[in-house]
């Protein structure tokens, strides 16, 4: 049985640790989320975000593809995936995650990243 305050805790503590710039505690708390909840996307989402900010674009990219396998409508997700993929020099694969990205919900600040990034096409 999943623990669920305990998972969200984690996931909470990783998203802080992120924030402060803590990635490589963010890394790790992102990982015992994933750990207590192997299909829980948020959890698989920000680990994927934890490594962007370490350049582990490649690392990155690939749990972005694992989350989206389980929450395939999540806009901010493909923003972040075609972010990942961007920073790799993987045109055509960013620029298809950005229109998936487009025809989804979003918030504003992910609306402004996106223009951005369709302007640097």
């Amino acid at each position: 049985m999943v623990d669920v305050e305990r998972n969200f805790a984690y996931l909470d503590w990783a998203a802080s640790l992120l924030q402060r710039g803590d990635l490589d505690g963010a890394l790790e708390k992102a990982r015992a989320a994933v750990e207590r909840s192997p299909r829980f996307a948020d959890a698989i989402e920000l680990w994927a975000e934890a490594l962007s900010a370490k350049h582990d674009f490649a690392g990155a990219a690939s749990r972005f593809k694992q989350a989206s396998a389980l929450t395939p409508r999540w806009g901010h997700l493909h923003l972040m995936w075609g972010q990942a993929l961007a920073q790799l020099g993987k045109k055509p694969e960013a620029l298809e995650q950005f229109r998936t990205a487009a025809g989804l919900d979003l918030s504003a600040a992910d609306q402004a990243l996106l223009s951005a990034s369709l302007e640097m096409k």
